[in-house]
């Protein structure tokens, strides 16, 4: 990591192997890896998997993509509620939503004009000086791209964080660009993967 690099910033590496030059499936030559720089004292975040290709964060328009919220009391007492909220992208599928599992069985979850709100109530949620493992949480679910969303669009997704009644820690934003058949895809060592579409 760069010495200018700074928290919210993305690191991507590249590795490929060669010669690409008559291999019968190149695009498995080459990996792209986008991480997130970040500090221990912001442990709430959000994440999607899969990363997708190159730096645009390409995926196939089937994919599903899996999102994870993570969230940790780093306050000073016990955190009695924690809810998120998530304005999920109007190139989503809600009709392809599917919770995957909570850190905590005190919880419930809605969706309402796109609004995603996930309440754990009486969570009871330590502070971190405490229980550094017991101050952790996390919601995942699983959705699909909208099957009309145009080639080339993006997806962008971030979650509120509320704790009791402070103001909400708000997560990365995370982006996926939507591809068609990219498995296919001859993908060439720092070529953008977006020029392919």
């Amino acid at each position: 990591v760069f010495a200018s690099a700074v928290l919210g910033d993305t690191a991507t590496a590249a590795a490929w192997i060669e010669p690409i030059l008559g291999d019968t499936t190149p695009v498995n030559n080459v990996s792209y890896r986008d991480d997130i720089i970040r500090g221990s004292y912001d442990p709430n975040d959000k994440t999607g998997t899969p990363k997708g290709y190159g730096i645009n964060s390409i995926i196939d328009r089937s994919d599903k993509i899996e999102y994870l919220i993570r969230f940790q009391n780093t306050g000073k007492d016990t955190a009695f509620q924690v809810i998120l909220k998530d304005q999920l992208d109007d190139k989503l599928n809600l009709t392809t939503f599917e919770m995957v599992s909570a850190s905590s069985p005190n919880f419930s979850f809605t969706i309402e004009d796109r609004l995603l709100e996930v309440k754990f109530l009486n969570i009871l949620l330590p502070p971190q000086r405490l229980d550094e493992f017991g101050s952790q949480g996390y919601f995942k679910f699983r959705i699909k791209p909208n099957e009309n969303a145009l080639l080339g669009s993006k997806i962008h997704n971030e979650a509120e964080i509320y704790f009791d009644y402070n103001s909400p820690i708000v997560t990365q934003k995370v982006t996926h660009q939507i591809a068609k058949n990219i498995i296919s895809v001859d993908v060439k060592p720092f070529e953008k993967a977006s020029e392919y579409m």
